[in-house]
């Protein structure tokens, strides 16, 4: 059709002259110095704001850590703060061995675990300008690596598994390390199982001479952090998820504090989109945050609308393959966060979504060269977005 045809000539350009001309080490140094920049910039804008991040979901990660260092298990204190996941907090343990500040620990984590994550996507698809846009999209994939939040490991586990099936098939021992190393976005984040699970079951079973007995085998090698992560907690504190009470007291008080706490659920788990409608349909809430939101559906839905057509296309073929399992894995990974309870579901939807923006930034922009006007909007736009995520001082346009 003539308006797509023009539409598509608008976004993306017909060559990537870059891809010749630049070195593999001018590449990587790029995605580093635009990462570095814009993170730089990030921070400063929440220094203007007054963003205390500590009061939040990063000093969380700290005080679980610090906890579990005195203790030696999992904080059973009825207290808010420690609701958080205890894969973030496990990693910063050793490393506050060396360093001596907890906070210096968990930010050197998440920039280690994002930059690792985009130079993976550099490598595995050799796609320079997908690997820029995922430096900085989705917008909250700036926010939560400028700071101490666990999209960044979550997101290296899951390219890790990745790079287990592209790159890693021909070295059994180095394979079968990744996909352990895969399964600990388990204990990061429990939830993550609901993708990074399917999806290396899906890669094990119909991915390059996989089967259904090497699918079950693989799934069990990715299970083994979290299994030895729930023994520990079992064996001292004889629960298996002590975040789970913190939650829902989280999601309770949250509602309780709401203008109007009859739109919104207050179990752990609601039919689907009910806290999204809920949240979209709120007089009380902002103007942009509902726009977040709705943009970042329909980036979803034009991610999964070019998966379909790459299994149309590719069929049972390894790059079809590879669509399959990113389609499941995207799909259950959003009817999971729209049915999540409360507000949730619609207020953490633009950020939980951007764990996958390897996912939808594939679908969108591999081997369709984005016009570089384009990933400079992306650039400006997302930095903007990140500084005016968090409470503190309004920002421009945003409150």
């Amino acid at each position: 059709m003539p308006l797509i045809s023009w539409g598509g000539s608008i976004l993306f350009a017909p060559d990537a002259p870059e891809e010749r001309r630049l070195s593999t080490p001018a590449k990587y140094a790029l995605i580093l110095l635009l990462f570095a920049v814009t993170r730089l910039v990030t921070v400063w804008g929440f220094e203007m704001r007054g963003v205390d991040w500590l009061a939040n979901d990063p000093g969380g990660y700290v005080a679980t850590a610090n906890y579990i260092a005195a203790h030696g298990y999992m904080p059973t204190e009825d207290q808010i703060i420690y609701r958080q996941y205890a894969g973030i907090s496990l990693m910063m343990i050793p490393l506050n061995l060396l360093v001596g500040n907890m906070v210096i620990s968990g930010y050197i984590i998440v920039t280690v675990c994002a930059i690792a994550s985009l130079f993976l996507i550099q490598y595995l698809f050799g796609d320079f300008r997908l690997s820029l846009i995922s430096t900085v999209f989705l917008p909250y994939w700036i926010t939560t690596t400028s700071t101490i939040f666990s999209e960044a490991p979550t997101q290296l586990c899951f390219l890790v598994g990745l790079w287990a099936f592209l790159r890693g098939q021909e070295r059994p021992v180095l394979f079968l390390l990744a996909i352990f190393f895969a399964g600990y976005a388990l204990v990061v984040r429990q939830n993550a199982g609901l993708f990074v699970m399917l999806f290396i079951f899906i890669m094990g079973w119909k991915y390059r001479g996989g089967s259904f007995l090497r699918a079950c085998g693989l799934a069990a090698v990715a299970m083994i952090p979290i299994a030895i992560y729930l023994t520990w907690n079992w064996l001292t504190i004889h629960q298996l998820f002590p975040q789970t009470k913190l939650h829902l007291e989280s999601l309770r008080a949250e509602v309780a504090a709401h203008p109007d706490p009859a739109r919104y659920s207050t179990t752990l788990f609601d039919y689907p989109f009910h806290g999204l409608i809920a949240g979209l349909t709120d007089p009380s809430e902002r103007i942009f945050k509902r726009l977040s939101v709705v943009a970042t559906l329909l980036v979803v839905a034009a991610a999964l609308g070019c998966l379909v057509n790459v299994i149309r296309r590719e069929k049972f073929k390894p790059t079809g393959v590879l669509a399959i399992a990113f389609t499941a894995a995207l799909l259950v990974h959003l009817l999971f966060l729209v049915s999540i309870g409360g507000d949730y579901g619609y207020k953490w939807l633009d950020r939980h979504l951007s764990q996958l923006n390897p996912v939808i930034d594939w679908a969108l922009f591999y081997h369709r060269p984005l016009r570089w006007v384009w990933i400079a909007f992306l650039t400006i736009a997302g930095v903007i977005f990140a500084i005016s995520t968090g409470i503190g001082r309004p920002f421009l346009i945003f409150k």
